[in-house]
């Protein structure tokens, strides 16, 4: 099969698990540690279960409100009862970052409305797990500026 870089460790295991544990290992160097993973998406939902399973850390999946925009409109939040604090979006790329932003802005909508702990809820940092995209920098994020990880993916 002939997938994007992207795409692959989805349908290759042996790439999954490099990827995961690239990525597990980039989430144990912040400081502050977090609480959960935040991702939106059936990729970001397959690595980011894979990350959570490994990582130990909870998984919030942000959904799509309509099906017609993959980044465009704010979605529900499954998964986020009981967990607030610091957290980490997983996600594939950051091309004009609307789908981070979206999460970020979901993750603190659904935290507002539903404050079911009583911690602050902030996004620490973007992990990349596309091969392809290796940015490197910052995205601002509630008037934050959040690093921009991409793990070193050697091909």
């Amino acid at each position: 099969m002939n997938h994007p870089n992207w795409l692959k460790p989805i349908h290759d295991p042996r790439e999954l698990r490099r990827v995961v544990n690239l990525i597990v290992a980039e989430i144990g160097k912040l400081n502050p540690p977090p609480r959960f993973l935040a991702v939106r998406g059936t990729s970001g939902t397959a690595i980011g279960g894979a990350v959570s399973l490994v990582s130990d850390l909870p998984l919030v999946v942000v959904r799509k409100e309509e099906d017609d925009s993959h980044a465009k409109h704010y979605g529900t939040v499954q998964g986020m009862r009981g967990t607030g604090g610091y957290y980490v979006i997983v996600d594939d790329l950051v091309d004009s970052g609307n789908t981070v932003q979206v999460i970020a802005s979901t993750v603190k909508r659904d935290h507002e409305q539903n404050p079911d702990s009583a911690l602050r809820t902030e996004c620490i940092a973007v992990i990349l797990y596309s091969a392809d995209q290796i940015k490197k920098g910052a995205i601002d994020i509630d008037g934050r500026t959040v690093p921009l990880i991409t793990p070193n993916y050697p091909r």
